[in-house]
Order: C-alpha cells, then structure tokens, then sequence
C-alpha cells in the first residue's frame, strides 16, 4: 500500500512497530510506577530506578524516531503548530481528516510528553542530588537548587499527566464521532 491508497471501511493498518508500542506501554508503567511512589521516602530507589528507566526509554525512543521505521521517525510526523491547530478546528467541526500515523494534534503531544519526560527526569536527578545528596549529579547540587528541581519535577510530572488526559479526551472523542476508525 502506497501513501495514496486509501483503505476501504473496516480495513486496519498495523501503523506501530514493536519497538514503538514496547516503548509506549514501558512509559505508561513507568511513569504510573513513579506516581504510585511521589514523596514517600519507603520507596524512592523505586521512584529513582523507575525515574532513570523513563530517561533511557526517551533517549531510546529520540533515537529510533531518527533511525527507526518509517512510521516511528520524527519525519513521518513533523506538523506545525498551524497544521496542529488546523486539525483541532476541523475535529472541533465534526470534520477531522484521516491521516495515517500520528495526527498533526498528536505529533505535538509526543513532543511535548517527550520534552516534559526529559525535564522530569533531569529535574529529578538534580532533585535527589540537592536534598538527599544521591545520585550522578551528588556533588553538583546544591540543597537549594535541588528543593527547586523538585518543584520544577512535580510541575513536568503533573503537566505530562495533562497533557496524557486532554489528548486521551480529544483521541476518544474522535472515535465516538467516527466508529469506523
């Protein structure tokens, strides 16, 4: 099938490689492993081991969306802004257009999952070195810098789990607007 080809009603397209699916549900897990474990001392290596298991999946999945299969490159889903808001207003009109892959509203979101994960982590890292003295980064931060990385860590974790909510809201209100899908 070629990118013109459009298939017919009821007909499914394996889009996702193993890889990419493998890295989805990893994140999902971690990051609910993470949440279930937030600021109880009982169990921080969890958090911590969840935390750096989150920060090779995004160096993993930066680096097959550069290499990978054709559907798993950054490539194959570099939207606008414009077209992202584009797509919006037209799923808004009951009108959205099938598009293969990651929608132009989608695309942005794994962006943004991808650069908040990213800042979680590393705010993470600087948070357990400044106000438990642990970690790579013990020795370069301090007390104060860390009390702030947590604050900062809390936000990119409490934005990433809205960010999963309002696209998970759109996704589903597709799918209730067009069953065939």
């Amino acid at each position: 099938m070629n990118d013109t080809d459009a298939p017919g009603p009821g007909f499914k397209v394996r889009v996702w490689d193993a890889p990419v699916r493998i890295f989805h549900w990893l994140l999902a897990i971690a990051f609910l492993v993470e949440w279930l474990t937030q600021d109880d001392a009982r169990t921080l290596d969890i958090h911590v081991y969840a935390g750096y298991l989150i920060g090779s999946l995004i160096v993993f999945r930066l680096i097959w969306g550069s290499v990978g299969t054709r559907w798993a490159r950054f490539g194959s889903f570099a939207f606008s802004p414009v077209e992202a808001l584009r797509y919006l207003g037209r799923l808004a009109q009951r009108r959205p257009e099938h598009i293969l892959g990651h929608n132009p509203a989608g695309s942005w979101a794994i962006y943004l999952l991808l650069t908040l994960g990213a800042v979680a982590v590393v705010t993470g890292l600087a948070a357990l070195a400044g106000e438990k003295g642990h970690g790579p980064l013990a020795s370069l931060v301090a007390y104060s810098q860390g009390s702030l990385a947590h604050r900062l860590h809390e936000y990119a974790a409490w934005t990433m789990l809205t960010v999963v909510a309002v696209f998970t809201r759109i996704r589903r209100s597709l799918e209730l607007r067009n069953p065939s899908r």
